[in-house]
């Protein structure tokens, strides 16, 4: 591999015809992070209005299932690829694909869709494309990053743009990889300061494929994952790719609430595994919000609580209905 070239993580797709109603529907409920998620939307009424995500990776390409782009940049040299690759698409698709017919229900379907396509059409992206992407990623103060691609090693300037990015108050989401690597995992997923997602299967269990190496995070769905496609079509996909947006969707969910996720939060609710991982588990959203409000002060659950059951207060109005 060049050190230069950025790449997609090898994943396998298996595509669908929509008429697929039951096979998709089935799959789509399979897994614990994504039920609780969606429990944890209607209970506290939850959309991720006002937070802006941005998609590094392929191009999303227009979807009947998919709201339409807030932004759209290309970094790539690319003009009209004569072949379009789904990554983009699929990886928008677990965020916002909504179409409860076929089992889609979207994590963050007012969250506004930030297209910075830094990977050409194959699979494939120059590191320059991608510093570039995060640097502008920064420039447009955007609250989550999804990057479900990267480099097999560290790298100095995308480690200065990542951490650039984060330091001005942004979440980097990164996808662990997906050659089975216990030693090691992509890069920028690597960097302490990001946000790392490795796949887990129905039965509990890393994925095969997920690298699961010391400095990941947690872990997300990854495995027979419903996706929407190009040209209106869906598929199941299998990869830390599309774990990693479970992660930026959830984490869409938090800002709206109020709530800063961090890497510390983030291990003390996650799901124990039944076997091994370096990881600290599985995503557990419900406990994430219950250890925010059991911390909280008196004061701070009823702030929090207006703010999660719609009824939004500022803090000048907050700090006057408490006296303070």
């Amino acid at each position: 591999m060049s050190k230069n070239k950025v790449y997609l993580p090898k994943i396998n797709v298996e595509e669908l015809n929509p008429d697929s109603v039951n096979i998709l529907s089935a799959n789509k409920n399979w897994y614990l992070g994504y039920h609780q998620i969606i429990e944890l939307k209607e209970q506290y009424n939850l959309t991720g209005k006002g937070v802006k995500i941005g998609v590094v990776d392929t191009a999303i390409q227009d979807h009947k299932d998919l709201p339409k782009k807030t932004y759209s940049k290309w970094f790539t040299k690319e003009k009209r690829p004569r072949v379009w690759s789904s990554h983009g698409t699929s990886v928008a698709g677990v965020i916002w694909a909504n179409n409860h017919n076929l089992g889609f229900h979207p994590i963050a379907e007012d969250a506004q869709i930030f297209e910075l396509k830094a990977l050409s059409e194959r699979g494939v992206g120059d590191r320059k494309d991608l510093i570039a992407a995060i640097n502008h990623a920064t420039e447009l103060e955007l609250d989550v990053l999804n990057i479900s691609a990267g480099i097999p090693r560290y790298d100095e300037e995308l480690s200065e743009a990542i951490n650039n990015y984060i330091d001005a108050g942004g979440n980097a989401v990164c996808a662990s990889g997906n050659s089975g690597s216990k030693k090691t995992l992509a890069f920028p997923a690597m960097e302490k300061k990001t946000f790392s997602v490795g796949s887990h299967n129905k039965m509990g269990e890393v994925s095969v494929f997920s690298q699961d190496a010391e400095g990941l995070d947690i872990l997300a769905p990854g495995e027979d994952i419903p996706v929407i496609r190009y040209l209106n079509k869906y598929g199941f996909v299998n990869g830390t790719s599309f774990a990693a947006p479970f992660i930026s969707g959830l984490i869409a969910l938090l800002l709206e609430a109020k709530i800063k996720i961090t890497d510390h939060l983030i291990c003390k609710t996650a799901t124990k595994l039944r076997g091994k991982t370096q990881s600290c588990g599985i995503i557990n959203p419900q406990l994430i919000m219950d250890s925010e409000l059991e911390n909280a002060t008196k004061l701070d659950k009823i702030y929090i609580a207006h703010q999660l059951l719609g009824d939004y207060l500022s803090e000048k109005q907050f700090k006057k209905i408490n006296n303070e």
